[in-house]
C-alpha cells in the first residue's frame, strides 16, 4: 500500500532526519500517546501523513510539494497536536487542488469537500491492528487466526501467578484465556502498539507504578536488550523475588525477546477495510456539513481523528481480506564498526586455528625427521 511512496528519496531523507534528531516538545502533556518518545511520535505521524495522502489524494504531481510542506512543519514543530493539525490542514489543501476547488469556504464546496473525505477515509477507509513483525510471514501466508501463533502464554500466565504471590495482581494486564485482538482507526496509535508489542511483555518490562525506579520507557521501540533486562532486574529486586521465581521470569523474558527479535523488527500493521466493522462508523457527515460554527479545516480534522481506539475482534481473516503495512522503526542498528570488529574477531579466530594447526604440523615434521635420524644412527651403529 505504501511501498512505492516509501521508496521516494525525499521520503527516505525525512525519515532519516526524524530518526537522528531529538525532538523536544514544549507541551508534552498535550500528546496522548503516553508510552512513546518524541522521535517515535513524530515518525509515526509522518507515516500517517503519507498514508492519508495515498488514500485521499494519490496524485504524484502534488507529492513533492506536499513533502516540502511537511518538512517545513517539522522544522517549526512546537508540539504533537500542532503537527497533527497542520498535516490535516495540508491534506485538506492538497485535496482541494485535486478537486479543482479554489473557494473551499463556499457552502457548496464545503459539501463536496467533506463528502469526498468521508467517502475516501471512512466509507472506503481502513482500521488497523499493530502487531509484532515476527508474525508477518505467517499472516501473509495463512491469514489471521486470533491468538493462534507461536507464543509463550502458559509461561506468562505463570509469571502473573508469581507476581500475585508478591501482592501484584495481573501485572501483564492480559487475560490469556481470551482469543481476541484489537483494531483502531488511528494509524499513529497502531504504529505505537506495533513498536511496543506484545503489550503484556511491555507491561512486564515497564510499569508506571514503579516509575520511581527510573525505568526506561522505550525498551521495545528501541530494541535495547540491556535496558529491558535492567528494567526487569530493578522490579524483581525491589519486590525481593526469590531466586527460583526470578530465574523463571528471566528465562521467560529471554525466550520472548529472542522470538520478537528473531528477525529484523519492523513497525507492522494489519489493515482491513472499515466495512468489516460497519457498526463502528460513528462519523455523522450531515452534522459536520451543516454545523457552520466550525470551519472546513476543523471539520476535516474531525473526520480524520480517532473515534474507535479499541475494536474487539475474535474471528478469522483470510489473506484477501487484509493488507500488511511494513515500516521502519527506531530499533538500534548494528554500527558499522561493530560489524567490522566481528569480522576481525572471526579472522582472528581463523588465524588462531590456522596457527595452532601450523604449530602441530611443524612439531610433527620435526618428530618425523628426528625419528628418521635416530633410525639411521641405529642402522649405521648396528
Amino acid at each position: 500500500m505504501l511501498n512505492e511512496v516509501l521508496e521516494n528519496e525525499r521520503v527516505k531523507k525525512i525519515i532519516k532526519i526524524i530518526k537522528n534528531v531529538s525532538y523536544q516538545e514544549k507541551n508534552a502533556e498535550s500528546f496522548n500517546y503516553k508510552l512513546f518518545s518524541n522521535q517515535s511520535k513524530v515518525l509515526f505521524i509522518f507515516y500517517s501523513a503519507l498514508f492519508k495522502y495515498k488514500i485521499i489524494i494519490d496524485e504524484e504531481q502534488y507529492f513533492p510539494d506536499f513533502l516540502e510542506q511537511i518538512d517545513k512543519l517539522l522544522k517549526k514543530l512546537n508540539n504533537i497536536d500542532d503537527l497533527t493539525l497542520g498535516i490535516n490542514k495540508l491534506i485538506c489543501r492538497f485535496t482541494c487542488l485535486k478537486l479543482g476547488i479554489k473557494e473551499y469556504k463556499a457552502e457548496e464546496n464545503r459539501i463536496d469537500i467533506l463528502k469526498y473525505f468521508y467517502d475516501k477515509y471512512v466509507i472506503n477507509g481502513y482500521f488497523f491492528h499493530g502487531f509484532s513483525s515476527c508474525y508477518k510471514e505467517s499472516i501473509e501466508r495463512y491469514g489471521l487466526r486470533c491468538e493462534e501463533y507461536v507464543n509463550f502464554y502458559e509461561d506468562f500466565s505463570r509469571v502473573n501467578e508469581i507476581f500475585h504471590k508478591y501482592n501484584i495482581s495481573n501485572i501483564l494486564e492480559k487475560d490469556f484465556t481470551k482469543k481476541e485482538i484489537y483494531f483502531t482507526d488511528d494509524f499513529v496509535k497502531s504504529c505505537s502498539y506495533s513498536a511496543n508489542s506484545p503489550g503484556y511483555f511491555y507491561n512486564l518490562l515497564y510499569n508506571r507504578d514503579y516509575n520511581y525506579l527510573k525505568l526506561k520507557k522505550d525498551i521495545l521501540s528501541n530494541g535495547n536488550y540491556d535496558s529491558a533486562f535492567k528494567n526487569l532486574k530493578k522490579i524483581l529486586n525491589f519486590l525481593e523475588v526469590t531466586e527460583n521465581d526470578k530465574n523463571f521470569i528471566i528465562e521467560v523474558f529471554n525466550k520472548e525477546w529472542n522470538l520478537l527479535f528473531s528477525e529484523d523488527r519492523k513497525i507492522t500493521l494489519l489493515a482491513v477495510k472499515r466495512n468489516l466493522f460497519s457498526d463502528k462508523n460513528s462519523v455523522n457527515i450531515d452534522n459536520l456539513i451543516n454545523d457552520e460554527s466550525i470551519d472546513i479545516y476543523e471539520a476535516v480534522d474531525k473526520i480524520l481523528c480517532e473515534r474507535n481506539s479499541k475494536i474487539v475482534f475474535n474471528d478469522t481473516l483470510s489473506t484477501d481480506e487484509l493488507e500488511i503495512i511494513s515500516l521502519e522503526g527506531l530499533w538500534q542498528e548494528e554500527k558499522e564498526e561493530d560489524k567490522n570488529l566481528k569480522k576481525l574477531d572471526i579472522a582472528n579466530d581463523f588465524r588462531n586455528v590456522y596457527g595452532n594447526v601450523s604449530s602441530l604440523i611443524l612439531l610433527g615434521s620435526i618428530l618425523i625427521s628426528l625419528g628418521v635420524i635416530i633410525s639411521l644412527i641405529l642402522l649405521i651403529g648396528g
